[in-house]
């Protein structure tokens, strides 16, 4: 589970947690990993989209950052996946982990 460091999003996480828990505890690991170098406050910067393309392909990324004519847009939300460590490519988490 990852989320921006955001605080709306980490009370996402942190109630999507305990359900999880008590709905699943032993199945799977849920493992929860802040993306702090993903503003939540401002648009990203061409430089910092550039160091998490890979990360774009997520539907995320139309909830953590939009842009349309009447300014930018930042929707709390939390991304969910069961390939997390090997998303694209080990190489790119290693770079994205790093990022954080």
């Amino acid at each position: 589970m990852i989320t921006r460091g955001d605080p709306r999003e980490v009370a996402l996480a942190d109630v999507y947690e305990r359900h999880y828990r008590l709905l699943a505890p032993q199945r799977y690991r849920l493992e929860r990993l802040a993306a702090t170098a993903l503003p939540h406050r401002r648009m990203a910067t061409v430089t910092e989209l550039y160091n998490h393309t890979f990360f774009w392909r997520s539907d995320n990324a139309r909830f953590w950052y939009y842009n349309d004519d009447r300014g930018f847009h930042s929707y709390p939300a939390v991304m969910l996946t069961d390939t997390g460590k090997n998303y694209n490519n080990d190489v790119h988490f290693a770079h994205f982990a790093h990022a954080v």
